[in-house]
């Protein structure tokens, strides 16, 4: 239900990439991944990977000399960074992209819990790049999550023989993944380049803006609200007249909003 994050980035930026790959990548695995993201980079771009070793951290720090906002979605809270090596780079993505986790601010970073990190991975994107990943391990439970979500997948193809791609390899020849040479290719698979044919947009989250409007009920309660008045729960639901869970869930979703804020005592007032 809670997403937490901390960062400058649009969350709702109309064209987000996901970059995964392995933790152990070769040097010509780090050299295409700091050129596709070059290539890559456009308006209204935002590349998401996992903030780990290897090519997660490449996609990273390649998003940020080429100037391309980029988040770092974590396995724990928010008040920790893993690997410990990654500290530096939580630092810089914070002034030109953010960290964002499932997870309360003090969560340490446990085993279980990185599923559950690709899984968010793999919701957020468009489409995602999978740039050498072996047969088994986490990207290619990043992968499957992304089929779940109808995403499109693309991998960078390797050497027959080498283990670092078989991963890539098999995706292209299961028809899983579409082989990919370059980031203009992508641009152009995702009809990114011609947006009047079919424009760009992020299908699967939508991020709260300062555009919502609150329902007839919930406009009933806010009226409730004047010079600065502190209302109780039960205030509120015998000014309203509402039902108690109705007024319950409008008061939780109003707070969600950013439009009342709560108090001590289960007390309420306009944010």
């Amino acid at each position: 239900l809670l997403l937490f994050y901390n960062g400058n980035a649009n969350l709702n930026t109309k064209k987000v990439i996901s970059v995964v790959g392995t933790r152990d990548p070769s040097d010509h695995g780090l050299e295409i991944t700091e050129q596709l993201i070059r290539q890559l980079a456009r308006p209204d771009l935002l590349i998401v990977s996992g903030l780990a070793l290897g090519i997660d951290a490449c996609a990273h720090r390649a998003s940020l000399k080429y100037d391309i906002p980029t988040v770092g979605i974590l396995a724990h809270g928010l008040n920790h960074i893993y690997p410990y090596q990654h500290r530096g780079l939580a630092k810089e993505m914070l002034q030109h992209g953010g960290l964002l986790t499932r997870f309360n601010i003090d969560t340490s970073p446990e085993t279980y819990q990185f599923p559950l990190r690709n899984r968010l991975i793999a919701g957020l994107c468009d489409t995602l790049i999978v740039i050498e990943t072996r047969r088994k391990g986490g990207s290619m439970l990043t992968i499957g999550n992304a089929e779940a979500y109808r995403k499109k997948i693309f991998a960078v193809p390797g050497r027959f023989n080498d283990d670092h791609s078989a991963g890539c390899n098999w995706l292209i020849q299961q028809g899983k993944a579409e082989l990919l040479l370059s980031g203009e290719q992508l641009h152009k698979s995702m009809a990114w380049d011609y947006p009047a044919a079919r424009p760009a947009a992020q299908t699967t989250l939508s991020f709260p803006t300062n555009t919502y409007t609150p329902s007839s009920p919930e406009k009933t309660l806010l009226a409730l609200f004047t010079d600065n008045k502190t209302l109780s729960l039960d205030d509120i639901r015998i000014q309203s007249q509402l039902d108690f869970s109705a007024v319950a869930k409008d008061i939780l979703n109003l707070e969600l909003q950013g439009l009342i804020c709560s108090l001590p005592g289960k007390r309420y007032r306009l944010a």
